[in-house]
């Protein structure tokens, strides 16, 4: 017959097992915001540069942008998205007044 003790972990092999599972889970944790910040990093970088897309081009899209929603009765339209994060005020709404926040 087997002994039941020798089948059950001890409560330190059991710590050692949670523990080395929360060192994995953190360190994962840490790997996606490393690459989220090196992400965000590199889109700061690039909305820096001119896009090297004249004027007269840029309007063009603009006004094609524009014009399919109107030709289906469509009354706004979304010329661009940037993230929240990008923001010094996190995407909060510019006519909330809050104590400490400053307009320019």
């Amino acid at each position: 017959m087997t002994d039941i003790e020798s089948l059950l972990p001890s409560a330190k092999d059991c710590m050692q097992t949670i523990a080395v599972a929360e060192a994995k889970k953190a360190s994962e944790y840490l790997n996606r915001m490393t690459a989220a910040d090196a992400e965000k990093k590199a889109l700061l970088e690039r909305l820096e540069k001119t896009s090297g897309v004249s004027d007269e081009e840029r309007m063009k899209r603009v006004t094609t942008i524009i014009q399919r929603p109107v030709a289906n009765g469509q009354t706004e339209v979304m010329l661009g998205k940037v993230p929240k994060e990008l923001f010094t005020g996190h995407g909060r709404a510019i006519n909330k007044a809050e104590p400490g926040w400053k307009t320019r």
